[in-house]
């Protein structure tokens, strides 16, 4: 029950990014930028973020590929 209960990464990461200087963002974006925006645009990705979503859809997967 602690999994759901728990603040989300991209929560965490979106606070902890507030703290950082413009230098440090500007590098950070420069850097990760393309690599997300390849993520983003991939077809075959699920962005899903609720825990209790990505545990259901991963044990489909699993039941479907033991079959």
């Amino acid at each position: 029950m602690n999994l759901v209960r728990s603040e989300p990464l991209v929560v965490k990461m979106a606070s902890s990014l507030h703290r950082i200087s413009e230098k440090s963002l500007r590098s950070l974006r420069e850097i990760l930028g393309p690599v997300v925006v390849q993520i983003i645009e991939s077809a075959n990705v699920d962005m899903e973020l609720n825990p209790v979503k990505i545990y259901h859809n991963w044990k489909k997967e699993m039941e479907v590929a033991n079959r």
